[in-house]
């Protein structure tokens, strides 16, 4: 079995008592952290969006044009394909009614 160190030798840690509110910051130091902790975020927070907005404006500043004309080319293929697709709906349905039929014709 282990041997006791025995009562003369206190141990490591036990001799002092420490009062539990002993570290802890004030309010006011609280206050000021806690403030200065926030105006951070809000710097950081602001900052980022700028940069973004930034970032879109060279982007439209360097490729606006050629987005543009791709932009409206895409918008005009679109159109002529959204009136094809009716065109052939169209012939379909007059083709299925008989409303294309000329009587003596087969």
């Amino acid at each position: 079995m282990a041997r006791g160190r025995g009562r003369g030798i206190p141990a490591r840690g036990r001799g002092k008592v420490r009062d539990y509110y002993e570290g802890l910051p004030t309010d006011g130091e609280y206050k000021r952290v806690a403030h200065q902790r926030a105006t951070q975020g809000n710097r950081k927070k602001w900052l980022i969006r700028l940069l973004i907005v930034l970032a879109i404006a060279g982007a439209v500043r360097l490729w606006g044009d050629d987005v543009m004309r791709m932009l409206g080319s895409e918008a005009r293929q679109t159109g002529e394909d959204v009136k094809q697709v009716g065109n052939t709906i169209k012939e379909g349905r007059d083709r299925r009614s008989g409303a294309d039929w000329v009587e003596g014709e087969r």
